[in-house]
């Protein structure tokens, strides 16, 4: 299933406003992507998806490992992912 969103989103590409670029659309909810594999990662883990990543101090979700790393040491001063 996974694959056949995928391969009809890189049948969706369009131009980009500079006429050269590629700009590839999620074809659930038309967001475009500079690069396949973000749109890829896009399709994968966020899109229709409820987030996964809940902070342990506070009520902030987020669907990926990476922004929640961030929230965790910009607001929280640094407490660790999974104390």
């Amino acid at each position: 299933m996974l694959a056949d969103c995928v391969s009809q989103a890189m049948q969706a590409y369009s131009q980009g406003p500079e006429g050269d670029r590629l700009v590839f659309c999620c074809p659930r909810c038309f967001k475009s992507y500079k690069f396949k594999t973000s749109l890829y990662r896009h399709i994968k883990f966020e899109c229709g998806k409820d987030p996964r990543f809940q902070c342990p101090r506070c009520p902030y979700m987020t669907k990926q490992k990476a922004p929640m790393k961030r929230h965790i040491i910009t607001i929280h001063a640094g407490l660790t992912m999974f104390e």
